[in-house]
């Protein structure tokens, strides 16, 4: 009971770093925000203002995203906008690049739920089936996005793939060489055996 809640709360807490990243530029997205300026409409306390967008979701902290097809998307949408200050302060309305660059986060985190999910079962699905290597190529894939976008994604997680490949087929032969040591007998041992009878 022990390990499997281990594995749950190793699971969890990978994710919960993931998603963490994957909400800065660069990590988790390319893409940009507009905001149509003629739409911006005040209504006492908020307005209302409508924008366009272009986003690239990294495939690697975006998996849900990429599934249904909208892993390059791009669109019009509105969002509310809210004064900022206290009511000590003079209140004062965001200016534009604010409201683009909130315009841009708002639709990173309507996708962020699904693929926390999904994220949850892959990693709970590598922690039961001990295969912590897969990490690596899930780092080299992060890694990868930020130069190079999904095209860099892509190589440097195929690059670790075909490391930790490697590595497991290596790790495999010295424990298959440790197990025949100390439950099998060679070759020669049997030979040796037969000779002395």
């Amino acid at each position: 009971m022990l390990q499997f809640s281990t594995r749950v709360l190793v699971a969890l807490g990978i994710t919960l770093c993931l998603v963490f990243l994957s909400i800065f530029p660069d990590i988790g997205y390319h893409g940009s925000a507009r905001v149509n300026r003629t739409s911006l409409r005040y209504y006492g306390l908020y307005a209302m203002v409508n924008y366009t967008y272009s986003i690239i979701f990294n495939p690697l902290t975006y998996p849900f995203t990429w599934l249904h097809g909208d892993g390059i998307s791009s669109g019009d949408s509105s969002m509310m906008v809210l004064p900022e200050g206290t009511m000590y302060s003079r209140l004062r309305w965001p200016g534009w690049r604010e409201m683009e660059a909130d315009a841009l986060t708002q639709t990173v985190y309507f996708n962020i739920p699904p693929n926390f999910l999904m994220l949850f079962v892959i990693f709970i699905a590598i922690e039961f089936a001990k295969m912590r290597l897969l990490y690596v190529c899930l780092i080299g894939g992060i890694i990868g996005f930020i130069p190079g976008g999904v095209l860099g994604a892509l190589i440097t997680f195929s690059i670790g793939v075909f490391i930790v490949a490697f590595s497991m087929t290596k790790l495999n032969k010295k424990v298959l060489a440790k197990i025949r040591n100390i439950f099998g007998k060679s070759r020669q041992d049997i030979i040796n055996e037969k000779s002395w009878e």
